[in-house]
């Protein structure tokens, strides 16, 4: 009877170990996609930080840029803007709070 029971106990601690180990290789598998996307993201934000700094450097070609797009192709500005505005407004609900807003600030 101890002796089945031994046997029981040590094949039910080989399944949770089996278990374990997959467990950590799932892990293991959405880190690295996890990072991936992390590291996506901050690539793209510095490139739109970039493009953005250099549009308020040239604002007479960024007008130009932009007239000739939305002679182009209205329909696609359209749809970018609008995809655009939908980001900007998530971006204001989850982006941190700053420590000093200029409404918090006190004209002089």
């Amino acid at each position: 009877m101890m002796h089945k029971q031994a046997q029981q106990l040590a094949l039910r601690k080989q399944a949770l170990l089996v278990k374990i180990q997959a467990q950590r290789q799932l892990l293991s598998l959405q880190k690295s996609e996890l990072s991936g996307s992390l590291n996506l993201a901050a690539v793209s934000q510095k490139l739109g930080l970039n493009l953005f700094s250099r549009a308020k450097d040239h604002p007479l070609l960024t007008a130009t840029l932009a007239a000739g797009l939305v002679l182009l192709r209205p329909r696609r500005v359209l749809s970018i803007a609008k995809t655009a505005l939908q980001a900007w407004m998530i971006w204001r609900e989850i982006r941190p709070p700053s420590s000093a807003s200029s409404k918090d600030v006190p004209s002089a």
